[in-house]
């Protein structure tokens, strides 16, 4: 009945068409229309997956435009057209460097090269002296043709001085038969101070002037131990940390010099303020050789230097006594620095303070009434606290600094030479006080044309803004590196940005039951090993920062951003290095590494210092930094360097282990720690004072000096926006509130890591 009924309705004739030819059925629309559905389904389908694969040539053609453009922008090698293309490439990857620069931190591989250059490149012919088969006394090694416009070679020295220059021996320059390196037997402090030549490269001679007041680490810069008696042939050995690695460069003793007429040979560019000393002329040399030429080193930052030749990140410090800077901690932490070797640096200087016209003016103009000259590093040799008035028992707490530069002027305020204070008694008493009689650089000579004055710390704070400080880490830190590239970057976060959570992302886990005091480090390459890029290089390097934010204990990547998880931000900034100072409690924690710019291609390191036995890096292909500490001895010689690396890497990675990982020199390896007469004291200091034990942990001044403007310092230093000033914040809280006892915290003690611990300890040696 129901089967009769449809089937009738089926065939009962449509509305609307009245023709008997226009009559069709319910049973062949519904045919019909099939068909074209499913034809319909196909093309919809056929059309998706053509739009898949048009999205993915999207983004491969945006990759390869980005590369493109990166391209172009290193060969025009111009500010402008790096700005406008905003990608820019450093692949030092596929720098081939001469048989002259190893990159090593093994001293037998240098010294191999250099007893075959001496056999293949001593010149019998030239008193059997050392000619440089890579850095040639040619115009190429001082500029290419294409550093500079036709239009600067007009305005500038090259045409009118370049035709003059002529490449002397050493020997051919002196004066007379007595010359030497450094430190004749007749100039003593005296040798340090240098004169600038015909290149803007003040910002490298500042940090070698503040590096020369510290025998052991101007000693590791000029191999004196390893490679001195090389220097008869008129062969150099100095070594350099680029790229975080030691880098050797290896030079002959020929300089350009101007010949004057009357026969003398003048340096055409740095050199010492005495002309038969040339440390200051062959180790500007040598770091213009590992830059390709001279021009490579016009313009540039004293942080740059500073690492380049010491392998030390330098920490600024700004100071303001009238703000926020407390004068008396700030003394302290000096001598704890001085007595313990670190290197110190300052400078009035506006660089990197925001400050008015007017003010710049009145402070520039008050320090120059003074004799201190804005714009110009010092070094702080050491700080002596005397008594000027026996009977009230008044004392005063004294700086004594050094300008290294040649014919500066003095500080003329109080305390000077000049100054009527001093007086016989005060000066032997003054010179008592020096920790160490026997070293020129603590023996003060009133009315002595050195450069070396004395401060008092209120002056001191009120006549400089800046200090550079250079300290390696203690001994219980332990370091942790990766190496790895943007290509390309994703950019950083930012609403319009989600692409940016594709850069590279690092797990790693606290599991101490105390907060972990970290100090992070992301590094880029320097674009001035690019023979292509000229004179000015900060517009070529990229703006670097990362985040750091914490995950659940399941997760090893980051999947989106939400600002609950984020714990500390570094927000972009144009400088070769830039680090994160932060405290974690226990938990897991991801950072990601950027660039301010999508389509930014570079190598870059991620560096990583804590003070824990209870850290996990979970994402591998990091490297354990060791300290090159080579005069230890082992006491137990059947543990190597791989096994105590294999032991490192199976705690720092909970079962990882990774045969292939080698142990990597610090850029931080230089202890520099002395044996002075009162370094006993500052150790038993450091050991019973907690915060001068604080104040030897490298990026702790800042907290720990300048605790009554903290939101003021955070500005400065870079830290503008308001996550990072309130992981600051926090982190400045948490390490205020460590200082506390809290019996509530249980002690957790693990055996096995405090064993491995000790036994890589007492083992640790390079092989």
């Amino acid at each position: 009945m129901n089967k009769a009924k449809h089937k009738k309705r089926a065939n009962k004739p449509i509305p609307g068409l009245t023709k008997p030819e226009d009559q069709i059925s319910l049973k062949e629309i519904d045919k019909r229309f099939k068909h074209k559905r499913d034809k319909a389904t196909k093309v919809k389908d056929d059309l998706n997956e053509k739009i898949e694969k048009l999205s993915q040539l999207t983004e491969e053609s945006k990759l390869k435009r980005a590369r493109m453009n990166a391209n172009i922008a290193k060969k025009k090698g111009t500010a402008r057209e790096i700005k406008r293309s905003k990608n820019f490439t450093i692949d030092v990857e596929n720098i081939e460097f001469p048989d002259t620069v190893i990159q090593t931190s093994d001293e037998v591989t240098v010294m191999e090269a250099v007893q075959n250059l001496i056999k293949e490149h001593v010149d019998y012919d030239d008193d059997e002296m050392f000619t440089d088969p890579d850095f040639k006394a040619i115009p190429d090694s001082i500029y290419l043709q294409d550093d500079i416009s036709k239009e600067e070679k007009k305005d500038f020295w090259i045409d009118d001085n370049l035709q003059k220059v002529k490449w002397f021996r050493i020997k051919e320059i002196a004066e007379d038969d007595e010359w030497g390196f450094s430190s004749l037997s007749y100039k003593k402090i005296d040798d340090m101070r240098i004169c600038q030549g015909q290149l803007k490269d003040n910002w490298f001679l500042s940090a070698l002037s503040i590096l020369r007041t510290e025998d052991s680490l101007f000693q590791n810069l000029t191999c004196d131990k390893q490679f001195d008696r090389y220097r008869n042939y008129g062969l150099y050995v100095f070594k350099f940390y680029k790229n975080g690695s030691s880098c050797y460069v290896i030079i002959d003793d020929k300089i350009p010099c101007l010949e004057k007429s009357n026969g003398s040979r003048v340096p055409y560019f740095a050199r010492s303020r005495y002309q038969n000393l040339f440390w200051v002329s062959l180790i500007e040399k040598a770091y213009a050789k590992l830059h390709k030429r001279y021009w490579a080193l016009n313009n540039g930052t004293i942080e740059d230097a500073l690492h380049d030749l010491a392998g030390i990140y330098p920490e600024w410090l700004p100071i303001d006594q009238n703000s926020f800077t407390d004068s008396g901690k700030l003394y302290d932490a000096l001598k704890i620095f001085t007595l313990s070797g670190s290197l110190i640096g300052t400078s009035l200087i506006y660089d990197k303070t925001e400050i008015s016209k007017a003010l710049r003016t009145k402070e520039e103009t008050a320090a120059l009434s003074k004799g201190i000259q804005p714009g110009v590093y010092y070094s702080v040799l050491d700080c002596r606290e005397c008594t000027i008035d026996e009977e009230s028992g008044k004392s005063a707490k004294i700086v004594r600094i050094q300008n290294s530069w040649e014919d500066s002027p003095e500080w003329n305020g109080e305390f000077s030479d000049e100054d009527e204070i001093w007086t016989p008694k005060l000066k032997k008493y003054f010179k008592s006080l020096s920790s160490n009689q026997d070293n020129p650089r603590y023996v003060h000579q009133w009315y002595s044309d050195d450069g070396i004055f004395c401060m008092r710390i209120e002056d001191f704070a009120q006549y400089f803004n800046s200090i550079y400080i250079m300290r390696d880490f203690p001994d219980n830190f332990e370091g942790v590196k990766y190496t790895s590239k943007w290509d390309p970057s994703f950019g950083y976060q930012n609403k319009k940005n989600v692409d940016w959570i594709k850069n590279p992302q690092y797990v790693f886990k606290v599991n101490d039951q105390k907060p972990v005091d970290f100090t992070i480090f992301l590094q880029q390459k320097d674009p001035r090993f690019i023979s292509s890029n000229s004179p000015p290089y900060i517009p070529k390097l990229l703006n670097i920062g990362f985040l750091v934010c914490k995950i659940a204990s399941t997760e090893n990547e980051l999947k989106f951003y939400h600002e609950s998880k984020e714990i500390y931000r570094k927000s972009p900034t144009c400088k070769r290095f830039v680090h994160g100072k932060l405290s974690l409690p226990i938990g897991r924690y991801i950072l990601v590494p950027f660039t301010e710019n999508t389509g930014d291609c570079s190598e870059f390191q991620l560096k990583f210092f804590f003070d824990s036995d209870f850290i996990n890096f979970i994402t591998p292909g990091y490297k354990v930094i060791l300290e090159n500490e080579q005069s230890i001895e082992p006491i137990k010689q059947d543990i190597s360097k791989k096994d105590i690396l294999s032991k490192m890497n199976e705690r720092l990675h909970k079962g990882g282990k990774y045969d292939n990982v080698l142990g990597e020199v610090s850029s931080m390896r230089v202890r520099t720690h002395k044996n002075t007469p009162g370094d006993w004291l500052i150790k038993h200091e450091i050991a019973t004072n907690s915060w001068a034990s604080k104040i030897m942990v490298p990026f702790n001044c800042d907290y720990l000096i300048n605790t009554k403007g903290m939101n003021e310092t955070i500005v400065k230093a870079g830290l503008h926006d308001k996550n990072s000033r309130i992981s600051a914040n926090a982190s400045l809280k948490q390490s205020k509130s460590s200082n506390t006892k809290d019996s509530s915290v249980p002690k957790k003690v693990m055996v096995d890591h405090l064993d491995m611990k000790k036994e890589f300890e007492e083992s640790l040696v390079i092989s």
